[in-house]
């Protein structure tokens, strides 16, 4: 099983309100490495 898939199983048992705060985490996280993305690709 790879993470992918062991993370979707996790949130299908997990509570409403911990799938809530994964999500915010997840979003962040998401958009941290699009910010580190993009500055790196105006440096090139």
């Amino acid at each position: 099983m790879n993470a992918k898939e062991q993370l979707i199983r996790e949130i299908e048992q997990a509570s409403d309100a911990v799938v809530a705060e994964v999500l915010d985490f997840f979003l962040f996280v998401k958009q941290r490495h699009q910010t580190k993305t993009d500055l790196s690709e105006k440096k090139v």
